[in-house]
């Protein structure tokens, strides 16, 4: 059976060459969303229906290169950068170096685009041809073959921004390459491109790219260099697949870091239906529209790509969500959102899949003898792939999880803290654990990874068990000082012995304040740890079921900057929590995980019983 890996997988590795992903740093994060913003400037520009679209902007300004410069520039801003820096502020305001280089490539973008789109309406009287100038989010799928491998590795997955070069049949790869990513990783990433685009109908020739450092970089990757790379690249595909047979022990394939293919990802002719069933009731309220490929299949939900007609405006499709859902017998109605270029419809699969957490212990991180691991499983992705926050980095350090019953959250917070103690010792990892209800950690009442025994605030105070953590907090910034590190692997290194990580993990928060005389104090206690504790190593995880204003102050909020929501009770919650759609989450482990870019949803992992075996230690 063919084993599927997706293009981001590949991607990701191919970047990870000019950029160390696996060392900590903290720019991988935000160069990571300042790219997706790059892409998502491109793909609006080019998106019918989108506030963005150039033959929107420009309609009423005088033909020209600076005029139309200046007016992409001002759509970029107001429609996607201006509110992405709003939104990621607390983040972003500490890489001002990062973001003006973004800036700079979104200026030399704007201004390469002004002039092909002023060469185009010289030629043509119009900007119409401009229609089918770039290729955004066009989901593909190739199955390829080689005499080395023990199986056959299936490549899909959504390509991002490719440009047709004017006056020619070639297309051209246009990315963001402020990483200092090398020569080699532009000329692989021209090949993954081209590879996976052979298998468009009819086949796109792909062999140039266009590189934004921020200053313009075009060049063409020569035939032979591409064939050398696309060969290379076939290597890392089987790999990455785990499909070589002389890789893995005795000759047999080595382990894939990604989930094994699942029952759920066939595609079926009820799905197929479902499909043209969608298009049937857009087609019933006016909305032309078209589904490039094959639905997306997770899980949880079904993920149709809808490119909307020219003249359709995104929001004719977010307003029909109940029609939607009566129209599809569904029982719950979709999620609806532009997804780059095109629409993407989230629909509940009638023959939903739990993901459990045994098959996602073998892809946990790997652990580190002296440093053990930060990395916290948040779920899996509609691709199949684990999705980790990692507790060292400042948009992951402190998480607010929220969900009203039969979401999943109670079991969410034990899935979360089973890969934390599932990938550490004792002597990289200490839990502090806050139990309003005293039924949320019982699983752990006798762990050896509890720092204190567990906290009933009914019996311990949880302002001294949050002055205790401040103490050691400062505690450990004065040997951070005195020795010259400024985090925790620093202070390890050069104490050259193991510090533990501290998670203090929180359910139920508004049990705790909403009755308390020590409310202030929590308050506060919690917003000194959010502000300075992560260089520390000590970490914060607040969940409610209730994330009212007066539950879930602004303090609290501006302090844990990473929201994992599984399903609320409304929309007025879910603006609360700064996730919209939340309440539209299906319940049971379907989230969204909402920190630095755009929110992503996934599913949870179960964890069955939360028995002492299936979280027992390493």
């Amino acid at each position: 059976m063919p084993v599927e890996v997706t293009l981001r997988e590949i991607r990701k590795r191919l970047l990870a060459e000019g950029i160390d992903l696996a060392a900590g740093d903290d720019r991988s994060a935000v160069i990571g969303e300042l790219g997706s913003l790059f892409h998502d400037s491109i793909a609006g520009l080019f998106t019918g229906g989108s506030p963005l679209c150039v033959t929107d902007i420009l309609d009423d300004v005088a033909v020209g290169e600076a005029p139309w410069k200046a007016a992409l520039i001002d759509g970029v801003y107001r429609e996607v950068v201006g509110p992405a820096l709003e939104r990621e502020r607390a983040v972003l305001s500490q890489f001002a170096e990062e973001v003006a280089a973004f800036w700079g490539a979104v200026d030399k973008l704007c201004g390469w685009l002004a002039g092909i789109l002023v060469r185009i309406h010289h030629d043509h009287g119009s900007l119409d041809a401009s229609r089918d100038l770039v290729d955004c989010d066009r989901l593909l799928r190739i199955e390829l073959r080689e005499a080395s491998w023990a199986d056959s590795v299936v490549l899909s997955g959504c390509a991002d921004a490719v440009l047709r070069v004017p006056g020619t049949r070639g297309w051209c790869v246009v990315v963001l390459n402020t990483t200092g990513t090398s020569s080699d990783a532009g000329r692989a990433l021209v090949a993954l491109y081209s590879l996976l685009l052979s298998g468009h109908e009819p086949p796109l020739d792909i062999g140039n790219i266009v590189s934004f450092t921020p200053e313009i970089e075009e060049g063409l990757v020569p035939a032979a260099d591409l064939e050398a790379a696309r060969a290379r690249l076939r290597g890392a595909i089987g790999r990455i697949a785990g499909v070589e047979r002389q890789a893995g022990p005795g000759g047999g394939p080595p382990a894939r870091a990604a989930l094994p293919v699942r029952k759920w990802r066939e595609l079926t002719p009820d799905h197929l239906k479902m499909q043209q069933d969608l298009l049937r009731v857009l087609g019933n309220y006016g909305l032309d529209a078209t589904i490039d490929g094959p639905p997306l299949l997770g899980p949880t939900i079904i993920r149709f790509l809808v490119r909307p007609a020219v003249g359709m405006k995104v929001s004719h499709f977010t307003g029909l969500m109940d029609e939607i859902a009566l129209g599809m017998s569904l029982r719950n109605p979709p999620m609806i959102e532009r997804l780059g270029g095109q629409i993407a419809i989230d629909v509940e699969r009638p023959d939903r899949h739990a993901v459990e957490f045994a098959e996602l212990r073998p892809l946990l991180p790997a652990t580190d003898p002296l440093h053990g691991n930060s990395q916290l499983l948040v779920g899996v992705d509609i691709e199949g792939t684990p999705v980790f926050v990692d507790l060292a980095r400042p948009e992951h350090c402190h998480l607010l999880v929220v969900g009203t019953a039969g979401s999943g959250k109670s079991i969410w917070l034990r899935a979360a803290v089973a890969s934390l103690i599932e990938t550490n010792t004792p002597a990289t990892l200490q839990l502090v654990l806050i139990d309003p209800k005293r039924n949320a950690f019982t699983a752990w009442r006798d762990s050896e990874y509890l720092r204190e025994p567990i906290v009933f605030p009914d019996e311990v105070s949880p302002v001294g068990v949050l002055d205790g953590l401040i103490g050691e907090m400062e505690d450990r910034y004065r040997r951070m000082g005195a020795t010259g590190v400024d985090d925790l692997r620093g202070l390890a290194r050069q104490e050259a012995h193991s510090i533990p990580r501290i998670v203090c993990v929180c359910d139920e928060y508004a049990d705790l304040v909403e009755h308390a005389d020590e409310r202030k104090e929590i308050e506060a206690a919690i917003a000194r740890l959010g502000a300075k504790a992560r260089a520390a190593g000590i970490h914060l995880i607040i969940a409610t079921q209730t994330p009212r204003r007066d539950i879930i102050s602004g303090t609290i909020k501006a302090n844990l900057p990473t929201c994992v929501s599984l399903r609320v009770s409304s929309a007025a919650e879910a603006r609360i929590i700064e996730t919209p759609g939340a309440e539209l989450l299906l319940g049971h482990g379907d989230l969204i995980l909402r920190s630095i870019g755009e929110p992503l949803r996934l599913q949870g992992a179960l964890l069955p019983g939360a028995s002492r075996q299936s979280v027992s230690t390493t």
